[in-house]
């Protein structure tokens, strides 16, 4: 299979729009059309992207089979099995902005890196609350219980 071939096909299993993967990919939804239409071929960095977001090895997206036996490629599955539709059917509920923050996430390669950011984020955000509302965390979580 093709690389465009496959990444429609990966697109298309996973539930996305050729807009939400435009968009954890920080490009415009034209040029993600040409990559699954062959008119372009995408950067390697692109395609390393692509592979993190369908959970797939760069070799299998070039269309190349796997090498762990036992290992099923979204490709060969002939419709998504029941947890996956109920996950997909969740993931549409949600705004444009949250599928998109799901999707980049997806589509980073060092992930430990981001959550590091977020949960130091947060501590300095509940940091600034405690000051602004003379409270401590434990206090208004226990108040809210």
């Amino acid at each position: 299979m093709k690389l465009n071939e496959c990444l429609k096909k990966l697109r298309q299993c996973s539930g996305y729009t050729q807009q939400n993967v435009a968009d954890a990919l920080g490009i415009d939804r034209s040029s993600y059309t040409y990559y699954e239409t062959g008119k372009t071929i995408p950067p390697l960095s692109t395609v390393a992207k692509l592979a993190n977001l369908y959970n797939v090895s760069i070799e299998e997206l070039l269309g190349k089979q796997p090498e762990k036996k036992g290992h099923t490629l979204v490709l060969n599955a002939p419709k998504m099995s029941r947890p996956l539709q109920h996950d997909l059917e969740k993931f549409k509920t949600l705004s444009k902005d949250e599928q998109s923050i799901i999707l980049a996430y997806r589509a980073m390669k060092d992930k430990a890196r981001f959550i590091d950011f977020m949960n130091d984020y947060i501590v300095r955000e509940v940091s600034e609350a405690d000051y602004f509302f003379g409270n401590d965390l434990d206090d208004l979580l226990n108040n809210n219980s």
